[in-house]
């Protein structure tokens, strides 16, 4: 499936993960996009470096930086566009073949993709502080200059 296909799609499946959470009307759009976005990274970032962990470390930070920033445009909290974006980039494939692996007693390949699991969830969660450490430091940088009337 060519990369344009798949952010195709993974536009209108993080509006549908985004539609579980009851996000507001308003926001869907942004979310969408970001999680859009994100998944083009990842794409074009896993095609270069072929490492998996890279990319999903990259997209997650992306998706994080940009749900920040989208978030004090939009007024809004930023987990609203930070956790639709995040949800293509779960290794689902790798957690499914995991317990498949466990359950079929084949130990070596469940250690495996549970090791890959696990390490992906890193990325992602490394993403995320790098994201949250962004906006510390702008907001510590930032002024903040109250006009009392």
């Amino acid at each position: 499936m060519s990369i344009m296909i798949s952010t195709i799609s993974i536009f209108f499946c993080t509006i549908a993960s985004a539609l579980l959470f009851n996000i507001k009307r308003q926001n869907l759009i942004f979310a969408a996009i970001i999680g859009a976005i994100g998944w083009l990274i990842y794409s074009i970032v896993l095609i270069q470096t072929a490492n998996i962990y890279v990319a999903t470390f990259i997209a997650a930070s992306f998706v994080g930086i940009a749900g920040e920033i989208v978030a004090r445009y939009k007024k809004s909290p930023a987990t609203v566009f930070i956790l639709p974006g995040i949800i293509p980039l779960v290794p689902g494939a790798f957690i499914y073949n995991s317990m498949l692996s466990l359950a079929k007693g084949n130990y070596n390949n469940a250690v495996d993709f549970g090791t890959k699991t696990m390490f992906i969830a890193l990325s992602i969660s490394c993403g995320i502080i790098i994201a949250l450490t962004f906006r510390n430091i702008l907001v510590k940088i930032k002024p903040r200059f109250e006009v009392t009337p």
